[in-house]
């Protein structure tokens, strides 16, 4: 999916468990063990964590390994570095995570989520995310390393957009990484969609992905056509209308329509519900809208 010195990003709607995603691509990675059903190449893994306190993460990564190193946890070349709440910036903490890299060999950088990263410009804004994404790259440049970030969908139905333009801001979003992989709510709970945009690989086909706790693992048997989309909400007026409203019935209409039901002074109508039936028919009405109109238009003229 990815050569050393690539970027990718991994996108999907807010609280869609991304972060458990990223840290089984970091703990698969490291270990050099499939990821999603795709094999991986094992290099050391750095995790730039600025969203989860330390203790959380760990936890999470803890649950992680016992499902895919089965337990069996010997020191691997796996580090976390924990920013929450220092406010840093890329430029911050460049020279000093490069020097990691470099002594570490780092093959691949996450850094989780983008936003925390960016919280000096505005993700709409090209020029700012072009500048992010540039720093993305001359740090992948300069670790020979992968550079692997997290960004989320912009509001709206996921479904309703190519998967490419799902995340939220810029198009540079979608212009830039080498590869884009998205998350997108599938019409079963706990259940997503990937869709895989890759620069410089073969095309992988779309595939669904289902929630075990603690990773998302491949749902072979789901449709990855089948989005989810939203329930269509009320109408603040009530109910919704009928799809064909009745036709409006004139004056002239009705007065047209009494006029020709004589024969001179002879009913044209043995009865007056066949008159009604027959007003009904000519006029496309119900039989009660149609004795309506007739009554109306009779006391007008004072008949009876």
């Amino acid at each position: 999916m990815l050569y050393r010195g690539a970027k990718g990003m991994i996108a999907g709607p807010s609280k869609s468990r991304k972060t458990y995603l990223l840290a089984d691509l970091a703990v698969s990675v490291a270990s050099g063990v499939g990821w999603l059903g795709i094999p991986t190449t094992q290099v050391p893994v750095l995790y730039v964590n600025l969203e989860l306190q330390d203790f959380a993460f760990r936890h999470r990564r803890q649950e992680i390994e016992k499902v895919k190193l089965s337990g069996a946890v010997d020191d691997y070349p796996l580090w976390s570095w924990h920013l929450r709440g220092y406010g840093v910036t890329l430029p911050l903490i460049r020279a000093r995570l490069l020097r990691h890299c470099a002594a570490e060999g780092i093959g691949l950088i996450i850094l989780d989520p983008t936003y925390k990263l960016n919280h000096l410009a505005q993700e709409n804004a090209a020029e700012d995310v072009g500048r992010l994404l540039n720093e993305f790259e001359q740090v992948g440049r300069e670790a020979d390393a992968t550079v692997v970030f997290c960004h989320h969908f912009a509001k709206g139905t996921a479904a309703e957009k190519h998967s490419i333009d799902r995340a939220s801001g810029s198009g540079v979003w979608a212009r830039d990484p080498d590869a884009i992989i998205t998350l997108s709510p599938h019409q079963e709970d706990e259940h997503m969609i990937v869709e895989m945009h890759l620069r410089n690989f073969a095309p992988i086909a779309p595939f669904v992905v289902r929630w075990q706790y603690p990773v998302w693992e491949r749902a072979l048997e789901a449709d990855p056509t089948a989005h989810r989309r939203p329930l269509k909400a009320r109408s603040a007026a009530g109910p919704p209308r009928p799809a064909h409203r009745p036709p409006k019935v004139s004056d002239e209409q009705v007065e047209t329509f009494v006029r020709d039901a004589f024969d001179g002074d002879t009913p044209r109508f043995e009865s007056k519900a066949a008159a009604i039936r027959a007003a009904a028919e000519s006029w496309g009405v119900h039989e009660r809208t149609a004795e309506r109109h007739l009554a109306s238009w009779l006391r007008q003229e004072g008949q009876s």
